[in-house]
């Protein structure tokens, strides 16, 4: 591990030309990690996810579990403001909160918003506001709690 990055999130940020975050740890209001790894990824659309940076602009990277995930793009622009730490939420909020995470695509509509999400969204959360993703009908979709 670089700097607490998991050799395997190393290795595909640096195959994307994509960096872990310096001096990430040493922010205050930091309370996970930039990155999220789980073995036993089962019932979740990722096995891992972390965010990165690429010259002044960040990225969110999701890993595909074998032919289940139907986002095709693994990887969201954050802009140029840095991200807090990565967590799955604990529960399966409703479809209704959500906007499209892309915004050339703003005008998407949310699939049934009367449905909560089928597996634990992903969310980054940097001093107790937290962004979370989620993949609706193959395209990423995000909310904003604080």
């Amino acid at each position: 591990m670089q700097g607490n990055f998991p050799t395997l999130l190393l290795h595909d940020a640096t195959r994307r030309s994509c960096i872990p975050i310096a001096d990430f740890f040493h922010r205050d209001g930091i309370s996970f990690p930039p990155f999220f790894f789980d073995e036993q990824a089962e019932n979740r659309e990722y096995a891992w996810a972390y965010v990165c940076q690429r010259q002044a602009d960040y990225f969110l990277i999701f890993s595909a579990l074998e032919n289940t995930s139907k986002c095709q793009k693994r990887e969201l622009s954050l802009g140029t403001i840095m991200p807090g730490g990565l967590r799955a939420l604990d529960d399966r909020p409703a479809l209704a909160i959500f906007r499209a995470a892309d915004h050339a695509q703003s005008n998407r509509k949310i699939s049934n918003k009367n449905m909560i999400t089928d597996f634990r969204p992903m969310a980054i959360e940097y001093d107790g506001v937290q962004q979370v993703f989620y993949c609706d009908q193959g395209e990423w979709v995000s909310a904003v709690f604080d």
